[in-house]
C-alpha cells in the first residue's frame, strides 16, 4: 500500500476508459511483433513513429490520431505492451484527452478517462481539461506517474492506476522519463552531472557550481532517502541497484553533447552536434543510449525546419543515422519490441 497524501478531491474521479473501435494502421498480422530495438515517438502532426534502429529506417508512421491534443511526453507499459500519451490542448481544438493509449498488440487506440469531471477553472468560467505534460510507467505497468497540470495536483507527482484511470494519490517529488526504477518499483533514482551558472545575489554576479549525485526516493514512504555526491561521497552515477553501461549523456545550448565518466562524474568528452550536423538538438536533455552506450539519440531540427531523429556514433563522434520525423516531438522511448 503507498502512503501518498491525497486531494480531498480524488475520490470523485473516475476516469473511464473508453474504446475506440478503429486500428491505428492497417495490418495483415496483427498481434504479432518485430524485434529488435526500435525508437517511439509522437509529434505535433498526430502521428506515431516506430523507428527501427537496425536500420534507421521508419516501419511505422500511423494515421492522424484524432483523440490526441499536442502531444507532450510518451512512455511504455513493456509488461502490457501499451503505449501512453500525454497531452495538451492543441491549436483550435475544443476538446482533447489528457492521456491516450496505443496498445501494441492489437494496434487499438483508447482515450483514458474524464479528466474534465474537475475543470480547471483556470481555463475562463467553463473551465477546461488540464495538460499532462509529463508519464512515466512503473515497471509492473500498474501505475501511471503524471505531471498533471491542474492546481490540485501540480505540486507533484500524481499517481494513476493504468487500468481504471482513477488517480491514486500524490508523491511530494517529481518523477520524469529520465527517473531510474529499481526492479520492484518502490524506489527510484535522479541522476545529475555536475556544472555551473553565473546567478546574481544583491546585484552582483557570482559562478554557482554543484557537483554530479544520485539521490533516491522512496514510493512507498513518499520521501528522499539518500542524497548522494561524487566529490564529497565518492559514489559513482549509478542508482544502487544497478551498474548502467556507458557515459552519463547530457545536452546543454541545443548542441553541445558531453559524456560523463560514472564513476569519477568527470567529463570524458564533447561533441558539437551543430557542427557534425545539420541544425540544433531540441527536446533532448539526457539522450538515450544503444548498442552499450556507444550510440545516442537525439532529436533534431535542421536550419530549414525539417525535423529528425539522429543516431551519433560515439565512438566515431558523426551522425549515422538522420529519420525524418514529424515537427515538435515528443521525448523518445526505446523498446525491444514493434508490432509487424
Amino acid at each position: 500500500m503507498i502512503r501518498i497524501r491525497k486531494s480531498r478531491v480524488i475520490w470523485c474521479f473516475s476516469l473511464i476508459l473508453l474504446l475506440i473501435s478503429n486500428s491505428i494502421y492497417a495490418t495483415d498480422s496483427k498481434g504479432k511483433e518485430r524485434d529488435g530495438v526500435f525508437a517511439y515517438v509522437v509529434c505535433e502532426d498526430k502521428r506515431l513513429y516506430i523507428i527501427d534502429l537496425s536500420n534507421n529506417e521508419v516501419i511505422l508512421r500511423s494515421g492522424i490520431l484524432s483523440e490526441l491534443g499536442r502531444p507532450t511526453s510518451i512512455a511504455i507499459g513493456t509488461k502490457q505492451k501499451r503505449l501512453f500519451i500525454a497531452n495538451e490542448l492543441g491549436s483550435g481544438q475544443l476538446k482533447y484527452s489528457p492521456i491516450v493509449v496505443f496498445d501494441i498488440n492489437t494496434s487499438q487506440v483508447r482515450t483514458m478517462g474524464q479528466f474534465d469531471l474537475i475543470v480547471d477553472r483556470r481555463f475562463g468560467a467553463f473551465g477546461g481539461v488540464s495538460a499532462v505534460y509529463e508519464v512515466v510507467v512503473s515497471p509492473d505497468g500498474k501505475r501511471l506517474y503524471l505531471g498533471y497540470s491542474h492546481p490540485n495536483y501540480a505540486r507533484g507527482t500524481t499517481v494513476v492506476n493504468s487500468e481504471t484511470g482513477e488517480i491514486v494519490g500524490m508523491l511530494d517529488f517529481i518523477i520524469t522519463a529520465n527517473s531510474i526504477f529499481s526492479p520492484d518499483g518502490k524506489q527510484v533514482a535522479e541522476i545529475w552531472p555536475g556544472g555551473n551558472k553565473s546567478v546574481e545575489n544583491d546585484g552582483r554576479m557570482s559562478l554557482k557550481k554543484w557537483s554530479a549525485g544520485v539521490a533516491v526516493y522512496d514510493i512507498e514512504q513518499n520521501k528522499m532517502i539518500s542524497r548522494k555526491e561524487v566529490e564529497k561521497d565518492k559514489v559513482g552515477l549509478f542508482p544502487p541497484w544497478n551498474k548502467i553501461e556507458g557515459p552519463l549523456l547530457y545536452i546543454t545550448n541545443n548542441k553541445m553533447l558531453t559524456a560523463v565518466d560514472r564513476d569519477r562524474g568527470t567529463p570524458i568528452y564533447e561533441i558539437d552536434l551543430s557542427n557534425i550536423s545539420q541544425g540544433l538538438a531540441v527536446f533532448t536533455r539526457y539522450p538515450l543510449t544503444i548498442g552499450n552506450g556507444e550510440k545516442a539519440i537525439v532529436t533534431m531540427v535542421s536550419k530549414d525546419g525539417k525535423w529528425y531523429v539522429a543516431v551519433v556514433d560515439l565512438r566515431k563522434k558523426e551522425v549515422v543515422g538522420n529519420i525524418r520525423i514529424g515537427a515538435n516531438p515528443t521525448n523518445i522511448v526505446l523498446s525491444n519490441f514493434a508490432p509487424k
